[in-house]
């Protein structure tokens, strides 16, 4: 092996350590509970930072279209509103159908916007604790077999706090 190959050897393996380390340490914490995938490092902090109001807020944003999708964000918006008056929350909801607030939104009312939760069809099929709304995301199918399993725990989260 001359010096050449040698070099271009050691220089694949640094890069090859660097991307692993780099995969691993900027890896999104994620854990599992109840079958949900749960995104963010103190999950369960950020679930009960995020329902500490009193008033609670659910945007469902759905599509402009008779869909299967809108069903199961209205059924899982529904699920997540029974857990929250179950925790003698008050709950609004309102519909945004692509990206327009429109249903349960008007001049004469306040829930139109600081939604804690959002509700929503897309790739992830978990709720993610990352951001100033807790999202729950998924596939129709995902939302619909899930309904309670992410009742139970955004519920369990609030409850056990």
């Amino acid at each position: 092996m001359n010096k050449e190959d040698l070099l271009l050897l050691i220089v694949a393996l640094v890069v090859f350590a660097g991307v692993f380390y780099a995969a691993t340490f900027f890896k999104t914490p994620e854990t599992t509970v109840k079958g949900v995938r749960v995104i963010g490092a103190d999950w369960k902090a950020s679930i009960q930072k995020t329902l500490a109001a009193d008033n609670i807020v659910i945007r469902e944003e759905l599509v402009n279209a008779s869909d299967r999708r809108n069903s199961a964000v209205g059924a899982m918006g529904a699920e997540l509103a029974r857990a929250m008056r179950a925790l003698n929350k008050t709950v609004a909801a309102y519909g945004m159908v692509e990206g327009i607030p429109s249903i349960a939104c008007n001049n004469a009312s306040n829930n139109c916007a600081g939604e804690q939760i959002i509700v929503r069809v897309g790739q992830c099929d978990c709720i993610d604790t990352r951001g100033s709304a807790m999202i729950v995301e998924g596939s129709a199918d995902f939302l619909l077999n899930n309904l309670v399993n992410v009742r139970d725990v955004i519920y369990g989260s609030v409850a056990s706090g």
